[in-house]
């Protein structure tokens, strides 16, 4: 991993490690990609968030890791 600009948070409502992540109702939180057409800002890091208001480090440049939503085909 090459995490280049990681910023911090707060979380709409529980969001697992290495998911994607848009802007919330306002610039200080996140909450959870839900769709193909999401206006993506970047991925959460290693530690998840619990419940709404939990802090998260959200990875915005560089290579990180993600959790699949579905399955990959080679090629």
């Amino acid at each position: 991993m090459n995490q280049l600009l990681t910023k911090n948070f707060k979380a709409t409502a529980a969001i697992g490690a290495f998911k994607l992540v848009k802007f919330g109702a306002d610039d200080d939180h996140v909450s959870l990609a839900d769709s193909a057409t999401a206006s993506l800002i970047g991925a959460v890091n290693s530690i998840a968030a619990a419940t709404a208001e939990d802090r998260v480090d959200v990875v915005v440049q560089g290579i990180t890791t993600l959790v699949a939503g579905g399955s990959i085909t080679r090629g």
